[in-house]
């Protein structure tokens, strides 16, 4: 695991002005200001994945299109529980049915079910792709990796924010000629929420286990950047002078 700490962005405000005597009655407590928004990341490698996996079929009703997508589906379902550990998740993303045409005039119908399977050992990613192909499965669209991780990681990195931010404060300090007093307020935010990485090429079709010996893929995802940004105002105390 890589710890990364980086500076996003860096503001200052320093109210020097006497404030006049309706501001001073309105906000007595008003301060010099500094503020810093400070962002920390971390990476972490993946230990979770989801695989998206479709079947589609075509017949000249749309009820015998969704009959024969409903066997294909059930047999890859079942293929597909044989590779997976108890604690994985197998669950319908989308299912329709719609019509077909050829060059513009209708041409029978077909139906499409994406199966979601949630793998917690992302080592089985290669067996329930053969496993679903196996079974009839016509596509496997998206592979998707996450870390269980995440949650406490980010929080990590929000710890990582604001020691960057409180550095960024102290050195505007310095430069402005004073130093860093109470921190007056803070704020969070992760930049793009939940992390996770997703191989969007991931389209194999037409194969199986049996045709010429079918092997399935090595797939190897990079590590994860989890970040979080913290935004911070510090007091401004001017050195004083002899």
């Amino acid at each position: 695991m890589r710890l990364l700490v980086g500076s996003l962005a860096v503001c200052a405000t320093f109210f020097a002005a006497s404030p006049s005597p309706a501001q001073t009655q309105s906000r007595p407590d008003a301060v010099p200001e500094i503020n810093t928004t400070g962002r920390g990341e971390i990476r972490v490698t993946p230990d979770r994945a989801t695989v998206l996996i479709s079947v589609e079929t075509h017949a000249s009703s749309a009820a015998d299109a969704s009959s024969s997508n409903s066997q294909i589906t059930n047999a890859t379902i079942k293929s597909v529980k044989a590779v997976t550990a108890s604690g994985d998740a197998i669950t319908t993303q989308s299912f329709s049915v719609t019509p077909d045409y050829d060059k513009g005039k209708p041409k029978g119908f077909g139906a499409r079910n994406t199966i979601r399977v949630e793998l917690h050992d992302i080592s089985r990613i290669g067996a329930v792709i053969d496993a679903s192909l196996a079974a009839g499965a016509t596509q496997v669209s998206q592979v998707q990796f996450t870390s269980s991780q995440a949650a406490d990681t980010r929080r990590r990195a929000m710890k990582l924010a604001v020691a960057e931010a409180r550095l960024d404060a102290e050195a505007l300090a310095e430069a402005g000629g004073g130093t860093v007093g109470r921190l007056l307020s803070i704020g969070s935010s992760s930049s793009g929420g939940v992390a996770y990485a997703r191989l969007e090429s991931v389209v194999v079709t037409g194969l199986t286990s049996s045709s010429g010996g079918y092997v399935p893929p090595p797939i190897m995802p990079d590590d994860l950047t989890i970040s979080a940004i913290a935004m911070t105002r510090w007091e401004f105390i001017p050195r004083k002078t002899p």
